[in-house]
């Protein structure tokens, strides 16, 4: 007659089940705020930017009357070019 030792085995872990579980429902919890509520305050902030998009979609605008202005024609320099020194005339440090 032979005697089996063997270590019982737990098939079941609940605190593994578990935690699969929390995990799951914060991710649905998470997607289901991101992709299926409206935010009340992003249809108000977006309502007056857009509002304020049509007002400049409507403007005209008319690229020569920039080109063809004096502003653009002579341009002033206003910081002085500095000449800049010759630098390290070896590098590497090779003669």
């Amino acid at each position: 007659m032979a005697i089996v030792i063997q270590e019982e085995r737990n098939t079941g872990s609940w605190f593994g089940f578990s935690i699969l579980i929390v995990v799951l429902v914060i991710l649905g919890v998470t997607l289901y705020y991101l992709f299926f509520v409206q935010p009340d305050i992003l249809t108000a902030v977006t309502s007056r930017n857009l509002q304020s998009l049509e007002e400049f979609s409507q403007m005209q605008f008319d690229p020569r009357d920039v080109t063809e202005s004096e502003f653009f024609k002579k341009p002033k320099q206003f910081v002085p070019l500095t000449p800049l020194g010759g630098g390290n005339t070896r590098p590497f440090g090779v003669q």
